[in-house]
């Protein structure tokens, strides 16, 4: 009784569809067991200052990379066609581009006003890596949700557990370098991003074989069909974003960068069993 029971839950549709959670489980178990493994080894190379320097990247990227595709990206796995999907990503990278262009000229320019106003002044030197960090986190998101669509599980599943490895052992290293905070921010930029090259490879075919699909008639097809994506997503992501990130904005504006690393360091150690690092 029990196996005809685990037969049908793992054979047809359903099955498959429950083989991906289990795969993508094990995947962010993986990643997350790495992630509690490296918390005491970094917080005897780094100090509170470095961590709060990567507590204000960290939490500048979470709330800029999500608005970089206006999230259209989230739309990926709902066209009935591969054809409209796949012109609905490149509408996305062309909109990430764009924003990316514009973030980087912004910061470039007045990058030490716009930071100072929310006392950041601490990521100055460390700009570029905000515009690379932000691209590389919302590349990796356009990347995840079309494995989504393709049903490419164990892709995903590499990849979160390559950042998680990655990105620690690239803070450990550069810290054992006394390379501070730039091991940190690199680190993290590289749990954030790592893997796009395994999506790369893993779907290659598929983008040889529609990239003379895309067209901009179809890109603007698609963009006006999933609009409600931009006009009502987009808001509620970036407040929910803000919210979950004020803590640390707030307390970098009133206190120094010691505080706030230590207050970064507590959200990190309590939200690594609950979210993918």
């Amino acid at each position: 009784m029990l196996k005809t029971s685990y037969r049908k839950l793992l054979d047809g549709e359903s099955g498959s569809v429950f083989r991906g959670m289990l795969t993508l489980m094990m995947g962010a178990g993986l990643a997350r067991i790495i992630g509690l493994i490296s918390i005491p080894i970094l917080t005897r190379l780094y100090a509170p200052e470095d961590y709060g320097v990567l507590a204000l990247y960290t939490s500048l990227v979470s709330v800029l990379a999500p608005a970089l595709t206006l999230r259209y990206v989230q739309a990926l796995p709902l066209p009935k066609t591969d054809v409209m999907a796949f012109n609905l990503l490149s509408l996305s990278f062309k909109l990430m581009l764009v924003a990316l262009v514009a973030m980087a000229l912004l910061l470039f320019l007045f990058g030490e006003t716009i930071l100072g106003w929310f006392n950041m002044q601490a990521l100055v030197p460390w700009w570029w890596l905000i515009v690379i960090g932000a691209g590389g986190k919302a590349c990796y998101e356009i990347f995840t949700l079309w494995a989504t669509r393709k049903k490419q599980y164990k892709i995903i599943a590499k990849t979160q557990f390559t950042q998680s490895l990655i990105g620690n052992l690239v803070k450990v290293g550069l810290g054992f370098l006394a390379i501070k905070p730039g091991g940190l921010i690199l680190g993290q930029f590289l749990s954030e991003s790592a893997g796009i090259t395994s999506f790369i490879r893993s779907s290659y075919i598929d983008f040889k074989e529609h990239i003379k699909n895309v067209s901009y008639q179809r890109e603007v097809l698609v963009a006006r069909y999933y609009q409600d994506f931009a006009w009502f997503r987009l808001p509620s992501h970036l407040m929910m974003a803000l919210s979950l990130q004020a803590p640390v904005f707030l307390v970098s504006m009133f206190y120094d960068s010691a505080i706030t690393g230590q207050l970064g360091l507590a959200m990190m150690a309590l939200s690594l069993p609950l979210s993918r690092p």
